[in-house]
């Protein structure tokens, strides 16, 4: 048994994750913490975990390409 319960994570049984392994929205959580993503609150976002992470990867590189220029920019005064 892990040292780390679902309540002190803020998990519950109720919780939906997106199971890498099983490729899948499950309910509770039966695979590793690393096996998975969420919680979400419903079966139909934890099912599109991947769009989501797809999406935020995106929005990030693209505000890391845009402080980049921003920062070159100032440098060139």
């Amino acid at each position: 048994m892990s040292l780390i319960s679902k309540q002190n994570m803020g998990e519950s049984d109720s919780d939906w994750f997106y199971c890498l392994k099983h490729r899948s929205a499950e309910q509770g959580c039966s695979e590793s913490h690393t096996d998975r993503l969420g919680p979400f609150p419903s079966q139909e976002e934890a099912a599109h975990a991947l769009q989501l992470v797809r999406r935020r990867n995106n929005e990030w590189v693209e505000s890391a390409e845009d402080r980049a220029r921003h920062k070159e920019d100032a440098a060139r005064g």
